[in-house]
């Protein structure tokens, strides 16, 4: 992320920011075991998604640009995974309107369901003969959502054989572990990851002048 430079040596780095209480997450007792790190809660998300749409492959990344300017997405799917955990193979990233549901799913804010690789029209042939190539044959993009509607990360889930569809409650399911994932990443960035700057902050002007020893 990127922050403007404090105002001086003295001050809080981010003094006029509100804090709020850390999201519920209803999907995952992860954060209330105290292990909740941004890592754990993306697995957990990962793992749910798999659980509720019966597959043991997907692919789950949050948006590695900033808030408002879109999300960007490997366009290759997860090899086949040994865990539901797995990271996902990234052989080319969508991003906007380019050619993949996941880029769709992003731009329009909303779950995105491809029932056969080989026939939808959404994607570009490079992407679909990566996808193709990785054992996915149709596969669901939903979004991780912040309450204002923010795009901030994507997960998916693959299957190896043509998909009719979801049902009402996977997709209603779905739709609680985006948002309430997106809320809780978001709560991080500006939360977790300022107060971890601001105690670096403290620590320089607490040295200013000394030197540091290298352990």
């Amino acid at each position: 992320m990127t922050a403007p430079r404090p105002d001086g040596p003295d001050a809080l780095w981010f003094p006029r920011r509100v804090r709020g209480p850390e999201p519920e997450l209803t999907f995952t007792q992860a954060h209330r075991s105290g292990s909740g790190s941004r890592g754990t809660v993306l697995k957990a998300v990962l793992r749910s998604t798999l659980t509720v749409t019966g597959t043991g492959m997907g692919n789950v990344q949050p948006s590695p640009t900033r808030p408002g300017e879109g999300c960007a997405w490997s366009s290759t799917p997860a090899s086949r995974p040994t865990s539901s955990t797995s990271s996902p193979t990234s052989a080319r990233t969508a991003r906007g309107e380019d050619g993949t549901s996941c880029a769709r799913a992003a731009r329009d804010v909303s779950q995105v369901t491809v029932r056969d690789v080989e026939s939808d029209p959404v994607f570009t042939e490079p992407a679909r003969r990566a996808i193709l190539a990785a054992g996915s044959r149709a596969f669901h993009s939903v979004p991780l959502t912040t309450e204002s509607g923010l795009c901030v990360g994507m997960v998916s889930a693959h299957m190896d054989r043509p998909l009719d569809g979801l049902t009402t409650a996977q997709t209603k399911a779905l739709d609680t572990v985006g948002g309430q994932a997106g809320r809780r990443l978001a709560w991080h960035d500006r939360t977790v990851v300022l107060d971890a700057l601001e105690h670096l902050h403290a620590l320089g002007s607490a040295g200013r002048g000394s030197r540091f020893r290298r352990s």
